[in-house]
């Protein structure tokens, strides 16, 4: 068994037993009963691609800091991924760099 699929393997377990078991978040349309999926598969996925776009942007900002300037191409390699996808990385980024700031601003203001 290789690391990612242990780490892949470990957060199926923890999230399996942390997630609340009654709480649909599948909106289910009575009239279509063909297309129903588990909840609960549902959501691990989602978390899945939650943490493994997490741990890009983790790298990706690692090597923004090392790097004062880089070609999009040349990041795009280091990171094993195409140009477009790069782009949908940097807009991530922008948007958690923007959600702390924001979240940190607020509780600075309200004097907690």
């Amino acid at each position: 068994m290789k690391k990612g699929e242990l780490a892949d393997a470990i957060l199926e377990t923890l999230f399996l037993f942390a997630c609340p078991k009654f709480i649909n978040s599948i909106a289910l349309d009575s009239d279509q009963r063909e297309g129903i999926i588990d909840p609960t598969s549902h959501d691990l996925q989602t978390f899945q691609i939650m943490v493994k776009s997490e741990a890009v942007v983790g790298t990706l900002r690692s090597y923004l800091k090392l790097y004062k300037s880089i070609e999009i191409d040349e990041l795009a390699r280091f990171l094993g991924v195409e140009k477009v996808v790069l782009r949908e990385l940097f807009l991530v980024f922008e948007n958690k760099a923007k959600t702390s700031q924001l979240r940190g601003w607020r509780w600075k203001g309200r004097g907690c």
